[in-house]
């Protein structure tokens, strides 16, 4: 009797475990789901004012929109001048604001020459001058983007003042928010598209 129950013990465990093999064999088979992956809500700020974050299984930052969103953009026609240009109506920014807005874009006659840092923007070479003053926690920037044109002897200038709130004003998660805007705000690639739409009427 004793030897039919060790039989018996001996035959339920080689059953159990080919159960066991069969049921994780099928388990194996399932197609299981990819793991979610969490981005960091890291933002990039684009020329034409708006955000892209990161997305997708690499964590890469979402393209910014085409050119095409000039259309939203406001013109300004100088008859005087013979010029017509685009410029975006109001930026995006919550602790940048445009003071002396929008740009003036002038035409001058004459040799192209810099005495400030010289900046590469959309193929272009530009003479970027930045002065700035301080008042009641924000900074006053005067702008001016100088770029020769094509025909000899003839440059434009994009000129206008920003107000930037300094972020030290501000208490978590503010503070954060400030200092990554104005790490990602791309006032390069805003007046490069500027200057790009002028067009000569």
């Amino acid at each position: 009797m004793e030897k039919f129950t060790m039989k018996k013990q001996l035959v339920l465990m080689v059953i159990l475990l080919v159960l066991i093999g069969f049921v994780y064999f099928v388990w194996s088979r399932i197609p299981k789901p990819s793991e979610q992956v969490f981005c960091t809500q890291e933002a990039m700020l684009c020329p034409d004012g708006s955000y892209v974050g990161r997305t997708g299984p690499n964590c890469e930052l979402t393209a910014c929109p085409k050119s095409g969103d000039l259309d939203s953009w406001a013109t300004v026609v100088d008859d005087a001048q013979g010029i017509t240009f685009q410029y975006p109506a109001v930026l995006s920014t919550q602790y940048i604001y445009t003071q002396e807005w929008p740009p003036v874009v002038t035409m001058h006659t004459g040799d192209f020459v810099c005495l400030a840092p010289l900046r590469s923007i959309n193929n272009r070479t530009y003479c970027v001058t930045s002065p700035n003053e301080g008042a009641a926690g924000s900074v006053y920037t005067d702008y001016t983007y100088s770029t020769a044109l094509e025909q000899k002897g003839e440059f434009i200038a994009v000129t206008f003042t920003l107000r930037a709130v300094q972020c030290g004003n501000y208490d978590e998660p503010q503070q954060v928010e400030c200092e990554r805007e104005r790490a990602t705000f791309d006032l390069d690639g805003i007046v490069g598209r500027i200057v790009d739409s002028v067009e000569f009427n």
